[in-house]
């Protein structure tokens, strides 16, 4: 699985519907594209922080202040 995340990372997008982010994408050191399709409250654990993201999706629940607070870590995140 690790190695089909490390080459949707590098060549296209990552779209994961999850209730908690994954912990294999802690091997990831880039990901061009990522998706996270919350099925209830948005986390973003702090180990994301090392993984550089050039574009980040988020759908599920989030509130105004998590949802800045998120901005501030992952400036080119979109929430949908």
């Amino acid at each position: 699985m690790l190695k089909k995340l490390k080459e949707e990372s590098e060549h296209g997008d990552i779209h994961l519907k999850v209730e908690k982010v994954p912990e294999i994408l802690k091997d990831l050191s880039y990901i061009h594209s990522l998706w996270l399709d919350f099925t209830d409250k948005v986390y973003l654990p702090e180990w994301m922080d090392d993984i550089k993201i050039d574009n980040l999706t988020i759908t599920g629940l989030v509130t105004r202040k998590d949802k800045a607070d998120i901005m501030k870590r992952f400036p080119k995140c979109y929430f949908i």
